[in-house]
């Protein structure tokens, strides 16, 4: 395209996505905050004013909000106004799958120190944690001085669990496996379902001590009290609990830089027996660095918040440092929603 022609109405659709990007968020985190979703799937074909009545709120701003969803695709105007098929499942609190957690998630911890990112790369260090106030050089310190903040944070890794969670139970056969050693496993979600659909499993949740109180009320609520314990520790400096045959990484190297998760997986291959597995279930960027924007949109949350170490790696990586730590038998699974199991045998 020569240099002084206009861009094409897609490519200004597109930039007016970028540049709109933080009032699109708000838009959608605003219809979930009032519940609009829930209340499109319980009164399909609503009116303006019927929604506006059902939110408690006027006319005019339910108009701006309704003008918002239905630009972003989230909600359809016909006769009236409905739930588009990603809402429907995903927004609308009646639906077991919905991800209304992850988008308070994203409202209360990443949304503002998003604003320091230039900053952050200039520098190379988390400088968004300045957002919240504490000691600790990482989010997860100074989420242990917030309970209701830890909350929020481990409310929404269970939404993203509870969606991503089935690619991993459909891509990794735990049926010859004892003992999980979740490391980083938050409030014990996933190791309580894989636990439900291997009988014979028991597991343990490595984490810090204030979440693995929240686990605990967890895996009571899940009913897995009797299989599924809690080991409080730092995964960096304690050793890990004896016992596990399979150790899981789960939506954690993602935090942290790659020197930390070359000495993590030689940790695992000194504590697990001979035949026992490593296992890395996470975001994944493609091989050739390309994409997608799953791994685009959370690799800056690593840098500008969580630790300043850490961002989406490819399962290439994950591959080359377990063969690294002494690992055999390696193999990378690609699985939805930009994912990839990277599992790994001692020999």
């Amino acid at each position: 395209m020569p240099q002084d022609a206009m861009p094409t109405p897609a490519q200004l659709e597109q930039l007016e996505l970028i540049l709109g990007g933080h009032v699109f968020f708000q838009t959608l985190r605003s219809a979930v905050d009032l519940d609009l979703f829930t209340l499109l799937s319980r009164s399909p074909g609503a009116s303006l004013g019927r929604l506006a009545e059902l939110a408690g709120v006027e006319r005019k701003p339910m108009r701006i909000l309704l003008l918002g969803c239905v630009a972003l695709g989230l909600i359809e105007k016909r006769d009236g106004y409905y739930n588009g098929a990603v809402a429907q499942r995903l927004l609308n609190r009646d639906s077991p799958r919905n991800i209304t957690a992850t988008v308070e998630f994203a409202h209360h911890l990443v949304y503002r120190p998003m604003f320091h990112m230039a900053e952050a790369i200039r520098e190379n260090r988390n400088v968004g944690l300045s957002e919240f106030p504490g000691e600790g050089k990482t989010l997860y310190e100074r989420l242990s001085q917030s309970p209701e903040l830890e909350r929020v944070f481990q409310e929404g890794l269970q939404s993203t669990t509870a969606i991503t969670i089935e690619q991993l139970l459909n891509h990794f056969d735990l049926t010859h496996t004892r003992h999980v050693l979740d490391v980083g496993g938050g409030n014990g979600t996933a190791l309580c379902t894989l636990a439900a659909r291997y009988p014979q499993l028991h597991g343990t949740v490595f984490e810090t001590p204030t979440v693995c109180a929240l686990a605990r009320e967890r895996i009571e609520a899940m009913g897995m009290l009797d299989r599924v314990g809690v080991h409080p520790g730092n995964s960096f400096v304690d050793p890990f609990p004896a016992g596990p045959d399979c150790i899981l990484f789960m939506h954690y190297m993602t935090i942290w830089s790659e020197q930390a998760n070359r000495e993590m997986l030689r940790k695992s291959h000194a504590a697990l027996p001979s035949g026992g597995s490593v296992v890395v279930f996470d975001g994944v960027q493609s091989n050739d660095e390309t994409g997608p924007l799953r791994a685009a949109r959370w690799s800056p949350y690593f840098l500008v918040l969580s630790t300043g170490e850490g961002m989406f790696y490819s399962a290439d990586e994950y591959a080359g440092w377990m063969r690294e730590a002494g690992f055999v038998d390696v193999r990378q699974i690609p699985t939805p929603m930009d994912h990839a199991v990277v599992l790994g045998r001692r020999p």
